[in-house]
């Protein structure tokens, strides 16, 4: 007899009013990304899902890297002290 493994630690998919709660954004937003084409999802019949693998993915590449200015002048003046 095959017995089934309950293993269901973690969704794997997400609805489109979860993402937007996850993210903090409007259900409408969620939606433009999608009909745009920006958010990977997935289409079962008349439900859209969306990965947690694809909504990492989607912030990954929206993410805005932290710029320190105090940071970006030395290297400059580095940069610049090492020419003359």
């Amino acid at each position: 007899m095959i017995q089934k493994e309950e293993k269901r630690s973690q969704p794997t998919g997400m609805s489109v009013p979860e993402v937007a709660q996850a993210l903090g954004c409007s259900e409408r937003v969620i939606w433009g990304e999608i009909h745009a084409r920006r958010l990977a999802h997935l289409r079962v019949r008349r439900r859209v899902v969306v990965t947690v693998e694809q909504l990492q993915a989607y912030v990954d590449r929206n993410s805005v890297a932290v710029f320190d200015a105090k940071d970006f002048a030395r290297q400059a003046l580095k940069k610049g002290g090492a020419n003359k």
